[in-house]
């Protein structure tokens, strides 16, 4: 059988419209359910897929998954099933654009738009998680947006590697990760097992990227990853200044390095992201935003109230005065009619207050994005650096002439009879590479500014070292010296600029920034 069905067909208890879509796993078709005559969004995997010896069982784990989950915000499935060897999933018909296609088209959007949209998902994350499942592929693709009576309408769809948070089976290999990877969690990156606060970070990548127009960290290449699992995101002010910064403290907690400094909840994330749209102070700080509030018992005994119910898309709209970041409206002036959100009551401070809660950068700090990229660079440059010192001593021959041709610093010091240095003078400074590439490592990984203040010792020492070679025994000094001997030199020089670009960006960050608990915290260690 062919791969893609016709319209006009019939699949099943299925007539085929139109196709409307086509992944790596499968071909969406718009049908016409005909016992019902309702459009339905058909999923029929492709042949190749379903023949697969595991997919059948994760197939049918996505219908029940996905089937699983009851909310407004969350595309209901009616039917899954098996027709002519064919494994088929059909799901509520969403008229409406991904919104990957409506950042494309417009670029950035409207800030209220995006705080609507980022309330509904968070919305029906809270609900996923709810029933002890994790999405772990949230990006604007599996988002669909609908207009309904002149409001968007967001649901997340797509739960093909959704998985029990709790659960490991063969169907999801050790070590493997899963995902879209500009979208994927730290933890995730580092290979570890992902929690619903991974989830909340990739739908905080999304606001991010729907506010600004580009990802917190472009790029698909290994600096692009590495920077996203181990430095913070820079602020949305510095990438589109004409936000302001009103949202710049939601971000950082949304996209936190340690999942344990991001928002603990759908809920939480969606209180904080509507207290940052008005200019409310609160919003970060859960355990006052929500002290005294009822819990439905739906979100659970630890859970909080859901920051907006069936209608709350449209209560959580801003004011217009609100667009203004200096323009905050008292209390009292707010319009009759919308049912204030938990943030709203709870949260008493006047304007100024609310001002004087953002956090504020010290004089000549450098702003979190530009951080994220020094630091980075620091790294990568010391890496760099230590590999290509190794590779010039233990590889390129250019390195001594004793009289008998040129040899590498490992020939020069491994049975030349005519070479006045030893076997240590090859491997001290072997050693002292290695620290710097191991203690640059580690540093990316912990964010210890101490293990950087390692790696700028050893290559100090490296310098000093190479410097000392040229004197040993009757050596004339440099004279016998090539140019792989000075490579090595300017690799040693090029690890101490890296790490002293990697601690001058640490030590010149914004202050520590106050976590929930009222402790602090510094997201640049």
């Amino acid at each position: 059988m062919s791969g893609e069905l016709s319209a006009g067909q019939t699949f099943g208890g299925y007539h085929i419209v139109e196709l409307v879509g086509s992944g790596g796993m499968g071909l969406v078709y718009r049908a016409e359910q005909r016992i019902l005559g309702r459009t339905v969004a058909l999923k029929v995997i492709r042949p190749e897929i379903a023949e697969s010896g595991d997919y059948r069982e994760r197939f049918l784990r996505e219908a029940r998954f996905a089937a699983a989950v009851d909310d407004p915000h969350v595309v209901s499935v009616f039917d899954a099933g098996e027709q002519e060897g064919r494994l088929y999933l059909a799901m509520q018909w969403v008229d409406g654009p991904d919104l990957g296609t409506v950042i494309d088209r417009q670029q950035r959007l409207a800030p209220e738009r995006v705080v609507l949209i980022g309330v509904q998902l968070a919305q029906a994350l809270q609900a996923v998680h709810d029933a002890g499942l994790l999405h772990r592929d949230v990006k604007p693709s599996n988002v669909l947006v609908r207009d309904i009576g002149g409001r968007d309408h967001a649901y997340l769809t797509d739960f093909g590697i959704a998985k029990a948070p709790a659960t490991q089976d063969g169907l999801t290999r050790t070590g493997s990760v899963m995902g879209t990877p500009a979208y994927l969690s730290p933890e995730q990156i580092r290979g570890q097992q992902p929690s619903p606060r991974s989830d909340l970070y990739a739908l905080g990548c999304i606001i991010f990227e729907a506010l600004t127009g580009q990802r917190p960290f472009p790029g698909d290449d290994l600096a692009a990853r590495w920077a996203q699992a181990t430095s913070p995101a820079p602020a949305a002010s510095t990438v589109c200044p004409a936000l302001g910064s009103r949202y710049d403290a939601f971000i950082a907690q949304a996209l936190a390095v340690d999942p344990q400094d991001r928002f603990s909840s759908g809920t939480a994330f969606a209180e904080a992201l509507q207290a940052a749209q008005t200019g409310r102070p609160g919003g970060l700080t859960q355990p006052a935003a929500t002290r005294g509030a009822p819990t439905p018992s739906a979100y659970g005994p630890s859970a909080q109230p859901p920051a907006a119910s069936g209608t709350g898309p449209e209560t959580a709209a801003p004011s217009s005065d609100a667009r203004d970041p200096a323009a905050l409206q008292p209390a009292g002036s707010q319009p009759a009619g919308p049912t204030p959100t938990v943030a709203d009551r709870t949260a008493g401070a006047t304007a100024p207050t609310a001002r004087a809660s953002r956090s504020t950068r010290p004089p000549g700090a450098i702003p979190r994005g530009r951080v994220s990229r020094v630091l980075g660079a620091g790294q990568l440059i010391a890496v760099i650096g230590s590999l290509l010192f190794i590779a010039s001593v233990a590889l390129l021959t250019h390195y001594v002439n004793n009289g008998t041709g040129w040899k590498s610093l490992w020939q020069a010091t491994h049975g030349d009879l005519a070479s006045p240095l030893y076997s240590n003078d090859f491997w001290i400074p072997v050693g002292l590479a290695a620290l710097v590439f191991i203690f640059t490592a580690i540093s990316a990984i912990l964010h210890k500014r101490l293990v950087m203040i390692g790696t700028a010792v050893a290559s100090v020492g490296l310098i000093g070292y190479v410097l000392y070679i040229p004197s040993q025994g009757s050596s004339p000094g440099f004279q016998p010296y090539g140019s792989s001997y000075w490579l090595s030199l300017a690799a040693t020089i090029t690890m101490v600029i890296g790490a002293a670009l990697a601690l001058a960006a640490r030590s010149r960050a914004p202050g520590p920034r106050r976590s929930p608990r009222g402790t602090q915290r510094n997201p640049v260690r």
